[in-house]
């Protein structure tokens, strides 16, 4: 899902406001943990908390990505998280996306 800088503010005040979302889900790439025109909660969490296995929701240049931790980093700059989407059989994929702290939303409980 794609959202203007507006929308993408809009977004992130909600979250701050009543600690959880609810999004449609638009794809297959989460199958079949989360099944497309499903409706999930994004709810927010504490950065510390965020594991492997979790299922993280953050934003990519406007868009708005669902995909399941596979690996916590800690940098100098916080922890960042490698994410990949549950419906890709590839071991190298490009299919893998780093989240950063700014761009978590939260996580699929």
């Amino acid at each position: 899902m794609s959202f203007t800088q507006d929308e993408m503010r809009l977004i992130r005040k909600a979250m701050d406001l009543f600690g959880e979302i609810y999004f449609k889900a638009v794809g297959n790439s989460m199958f079949p943990a989360i099944r497309e025109n499903q409706l999930v909660k994004v709810k927010k969490i504490d950065l510390a908390k965020i594991k492997v296995g979790d299922v993280l929701v953050f934003e990519v240049f406007g868009s708005i990505i669902a995909h399941r931790v596979v690996s916590t980093q800690h940098k100098n700059f916080g922890p960042i998280f490698i994410t990949k989407e549950d419906n890709s059989q590839e071991y190298l994929s490009s299919k893998y996306l780093i989240a950063k702290p700014e761009d978590v939303l939260g996580i699929i409980p």
